[in-house]
């Protein structure tokens, strides 16, 4: 009897020690991150890239190297539950004192994405990951010292940090952030082939968004490529000419255009991520539900 009650405490204290090696991990590494607080999150070898491009880029903003970062995949591909929705929460967990802005193409999807953000924070996985960031109730309280929660806003409290989303042609006149969050700046490709759309999302960065940014901080561009001319190109054109900021690029196309080599730490030499033809996510889309795709609107 005492030898099985004794393996009984000798489980249940590697099950605590696996529990707490488990969010050491969460809290430390983006990717762990998602998998503690997503369970069943399809995580693909391109998922596992920007995740790890995410993690040095907030290491880049904390140490005031100014990154910029485009991440640009088909639809439907998960590219937002990454950047938009988790990155995020794991940001202001890490650095509580950490102040955010995003924008999309209308102010209502960026506050949804931002009532997303707050599930997160709100989870109770969260709060075992990073139980010093915590939000403000909603109404206010008066423990929370102040402290503002709307949908499209809130404060972390007894800290620095902030969150806002807002339209890509909105106002956030008196902000600044650290981090700034770009997701899908055009709706459609009819947006996108309308000269007037592409100038508007262009000023609005330029002259609104880009301003925003503190000194040292950090652009993440997220998108589907509808046009040559999109913000993303108008970017990487003055980039090309010397007249703009260096980007990192991650593209991801739905379809391999061509063999891609693996580059990735550790892989050996002459293997490739996915050979031409091949899909991105067969676990998500397979190369027929693709070609299907391809065949009822076209490949453009």
């Amino acid at each position: 009897m005492l030898g099985t009650e004794a393996q009984l405490i000798e489980g249940a204290g590697k099950e605590a020690l696996i529990r707490c090696l488990l969010r050491s991990y969460a809290a430390s590494v983006f990717g762990n991150f998602v998998r503690y607080l997503h369970d069943g999150y399809l995580m693909g070898w391109f998922h596992e890239e920007i995740c790890a491009e995410l993690e040095q880029f907030l290491n880049d903003v904390r140490e005031g190297k100014s990154p910029r970062l485009m991440v640009m995949t088909a639809p439907r591909h998960g590219k937002s539950e990454l950047v938009s929705r988790h990155f995020p929460a794991y940001v202001l967990g890490k650095c509580p004192d950490m102040s955010i802005i995003a924008a999309s193409y209308n102010a209502g999807l960026a506050s949804k994405m931002g009532r997303d953000v707050q599930r997160i924070m709100c989870s109770p996985g969260y709060a075992e990951l990073f139980p010093e960031t915590r939000l403000p109730r909603k109404g206010g309280r008066a423990e929370d010292g102040g402290s503002v929660r709307r949908n499209d806003y809130f404060e972390i409290v007894g800290r620095k940090g902030s969150y806002r989303s807002t339209g890509i042609i909105g106002t956030i006149t008196g902000m600044g952030c650290e981090v700034l969050i770009i997701d899908d700046p055009l709706r459609s490709r009819q947006d996108a082939d309308s000269p007037t759309m592409r100038d508007k999302v262009w000023d609005e960065y330029a002259s609104t968004l880009y301003t925003r940014l503190a000194p040292g901080g950090g652009i993440l561009l997220i998108q589907t490529r509808w046009h040559e001319d999109d913000l993303a190109g108008r970017l990487l054109e003055n980039q090309k000419t010397g007249a703009g900021d260096k980007w990192k690029v991650l593209s991801y196309p739905a379809i391999a255009e061509a063999d891609e080599p693996d580059a990735s730490p550790g892989a050996e030499p002459g293997t490739f991520r996915r050979r031409a033809g091949e899909a991105l996510h067969p676990e998500r889309y397979s190369l027929e539900a693709l070609e299907e795709i391809r065949q009822n609107i076209g490949s453009y």
